[in-house]
């Protein structure tokens, strides 16, 4: 078990169990966006101002701006800042579209950039059309105030949309279909579940 998949399970189980059908190399790369992702989650949820979520959304943009990382940065922002297959012009953008959310009654993590960058970094080929509204849905979760802005994606649109052969995001959409459905999103058929999502 990677130390990338070790870290997302003791945050996100259920997250990181959407990324188990990944070839390592991919899980890995997925594994240290969403835990960039879940970082951003954290700094708008414990400032009590926008302003000093601000200040702290800075010291992301300046840690993917230097050329080499800050030594107390988090291991898996050090492995994304190496990583040659994950543009700096991305992982600036998670940040920025954050950055942008906190003028905004309901700010939120531009989780939509996060998909972006996972399917760029593992060269996936999927309509960004589909990953625009997946990301927002899975925003959802995290602000129940926005709730309203969450529309169903069938699973047939994103296989349709990945061709097939990007079961990570089709787990992703099942996850947040059953969480925004006042169902749990972790139980001991999870598994189960992925499986029949994915081999069928």
């Amino acid at each position: 078990m990677s130390e990338a998949y070790r870290a997302l399970r003791g945050d996100a189980r259920a997250l990181a169990l959407a990324t188990i059908f990944d070839k390592p190399e991919q899980r890995d790369i997925t594994c240290d966006l969403l835990q960039l992702g879940l970082e951003l989650e954290k700094i708008i949820e414990i400032a009590s101002e926008p302003m000093l979520a601000m200040i702290r959304m800075q010291w992301w943009v300046d840690l993917y701006d230097a050329t080499t990382i800050q030594a107390e940065a988090p291991d898996f922002a050090k492995r994304l800042h190496a990583h040659q297959a994950i543009a700096k012009a991305d992982l600036l953008q998670i940040v920025h579209m954050t950055q942008d959310s906190l003028q905004s009654p309901s700010p939120a993590v531009a989780w939509e950039a996060v998909f972006y960058a996972i399917a760029a970094a593992n060269g996936w080929s999927i309509d960004k059309i589909v990953l625009t509204r997946l990301g927002r849905n899975f925003s959802s979760l995290y602000r129940t105030e926005d709730e309203a802005d969450y529309q169903p994606i069938a699973d047939s649109a994103i296989k349709q949309a990945s061709k097939g052969n990007y079961g990570f995001m089709r787990l992703v959409n099942l996850l947040t279909t059953r969480q925004i459905s006042g169902k749990p999103n972790q139980d001991f058929l999870l598994v189960f579940r992925y499986l029949l999502r994915v081999l069928f």
